[in-house]
């Protein structure tokens, strides 16, 4: 019994050291951008999804990647290096008050696209910047 709590304890402290050392500079960074925002930002895109923030840690594009699905988001995320990947995905969202039903369901899908937890996922509503993140994952 004493072994068991040993071997849950070790990997509640593993799991707690996991998210402590994600680093958000050195992760994927982007922000969900609301139906109403995308209308304005892009006239060739008119579609909800996610803007992903420019670093040179990430994996070369054309042009800045815009995700417009759950899979999207999690290929883009899994194609990146070890490093980038083990410091997760970090998603600004647009406060609960102000996003539609279809823009939380998303959120929802893409916390369950990456449960298995080989890439952390932290999540902070836009108006509890900077210091609102959760893992998510």
């Amino acid at each position: 019994m004493k072994r068991i709590c040993s071997i849950i304890a070790c990997f509640l402290a593993g799991t707690w050291l996991c998210q402590a050392q994600a680093d958000k500079n050195l992760g994927v960074q982007m922000h969900q951008i609301p139906q109403s925002a995308a209308t304005s930002l892009d006239a060739v895109k008119r579609k909800p999804g996610f803007m992903v923030t420019f670093s040179e840690r990430l994996k070369p594009e054309r042009e800045v990647p815009f995700l417009e699905s759950v899979a999207e988001v999690h290929a883009f995320a899994a194609k990146q290096s070890e490093e980038v990947t083990r410091n997760g995905v970090w998603i600004v969202v647009p406060s609960v008050a102000d996003s539609t039903d279809q823009e939380k369901k998303v959120i929802l899908a893409i916390q369950k696209a990456f449960k298995d937890g080989t890439i952390p996922l932290f999540v902070c509503e836009a108006d509890k910047l900077p210091d609102g993140w959760t893992r998510a994952d």
